[in-house]
């Protein structure tokens, strides 16, 4: 996971030097936290909601967390919960920073939302069904707060939060 979170970073940065495109355009500012909070807090809100009916489904406890030593020593949980949220600002750079900014600014923001919708719902299959489809509904939110908010921070926040607690959720339920 680590590596994967590296090559997150490393790919549009190396397309960035090549392509002679500017940094700056993949949502490393970010407006004021008055512009989205109130985005961010109903976001996770319903997702804790939907959590809280799911978590007792054997699909959510059989998945989550991902790391399986998490459930057993609370230092291994510690450890996974570091690296992944390392690995979703890799993620959401990737997806809402780099391709959303690339694609933003050459085919609008609305063909931006679809493009980074689609490799995002894919590599959530294989999760359980539930939250693959969800997925479609969580990544059109996640790209338009990233266009709201100029920024892919505070998605990466946000996925990271619903994704942690899922993990407790998850082993609470075990």
């Amino acid at each position: 996971m680590i590596y994967q979170s590296i090559i997150f970073f490393a790919l549009p940065l190396l397309a960035s030097i090549t392509l002679k495109i500017g940094f700056s355009e993949y949502g490393w500012k970010m407006k004021s936290i008055r512009v989205w909070w109130k985005d961010f807090l109903f976001f996770y809100s319903l997702m804790f909601i939907l959590i809280m009916a799911v978590f007792k489904m054997k699909s959510f406890q059989y998945t989550y967390p991902l790391f399986k030593p998490a459930e057993r020593a609370f230092k291994y949980f510690v450890l996974w919960e570091s690296i992944h949220l390392f690995y979703m600002l890799g993620w959401e750079f990737l997806w809402r920073g780099y391709l959303l900014g690339v694609f933003k600014k050459r085919a609008g923001p609305e063909i931006a939302v679809l493009v980074q919708l689609i490799p995002f719902a894919i590599l959530h299959i294989g999760k359980p069904e539930l939250e693959a489809y969800g997925s479609i509904i969580a990544g059109v939110f996640l790209g338009v707060f990233a266009l709201k908010t100029n920024s892919f921070i505070p998605g990466a926040f946000l996925h990271f939060l619903v994704a942690l607690t899922m993990d407790v959720f998850a082993i609470l339920g075990k």
